[in-house]
């Protein structure tokens, strides 16, 4: 689920008792154009409550091109069993988008990880919010909070991916003109795209 941020601030200030520590890795995709200079900021939610928002920034460059970055994230109360990680992107100076392949959270103590595909693009100012990747049925949900996030996951598809009817009697399309039109998540990247168009200009052998 994806929503736009509204007042793109800085995280609430750090100085909090720390009662819970999280590790928490954030894996950058691997094509080109994937890293990111903005501001990226995470909070872990809970079946009991949520963490601060927290600034993810250790010293050097994050964000890079296939990175995996590491850090530690506090929360002032316990949160009890971790349900969503709510990723933030914000503007620093220009535009930059960011392709995150997942998220991996260590609770305190001798918990599992857990690991939060994401997958996609953020794009602009934004707030993307990622459950665990086990898969589950709607019955499994029990909680308010995933039964929430999973109606409003699925009405953002239904705007994002729609069908449209070319013609009668041809099998429906998707609701596009152009490739420009598409979700870049589901657009080819660069390298793909360098490829094709690679092949289309490319003379044709004779295999004889």
């Amino acid at each position: 689920m994806i929503e736009e941020v509204e007042n793109p601030e800085g995280a609430r200030s750090p100085d909090y008792p720390c009662q819970m520590e999280y590790k928490v890795t954030v894996a950058t995709g691997t094509s080109e154009y994937s890293g990111t200079n903005n501001y990226i900021y995470i909070t872990l939610v809970g079946e009991k409550g949520e963490s601060e928002k927290t600034i993810l920034d250790n010293p050097g460059l994050d964000f890079c091109r296939g990175a995996v970055d590491d850090y530690k994230v506090c929360s002032s109360i316990p949160l009890g069993p971790l349900l969503l990680v709510r990723l933030e992107k914000q503007r620093y100076w220009v535009e930059d988008n960011w392709f995150c392949r997942y998220v991996t959270v260590k609770p305190p103590g001798d918990a599992a990880a857990l690991t939060f595909p994401c997958y996609r693009w953020l794009i602009g100012d934004v707030k993307v919010e990622l459950r665990e990747g086990a898969a589950k049925r709607r019955c499994d949900d029990t909680s308010p909070k995933l039964l929430t996030h999973r109606k409003a996951e699925l009405q953002e598809r239904q705007t994002t991916y729609r069908w449209c009817v070319w013609a009668p009697g041809i099998p429906k399309c998707i609701d596009a003109k152009t490739e420009a039109d598409l979700h870049q998540d589901v657009r080819f990247d660069n390298e793909k795209r360098s490829d094709f168009e690679g092949s289309l200009h490319s003379p044709v052998q004779d295999p004889l």
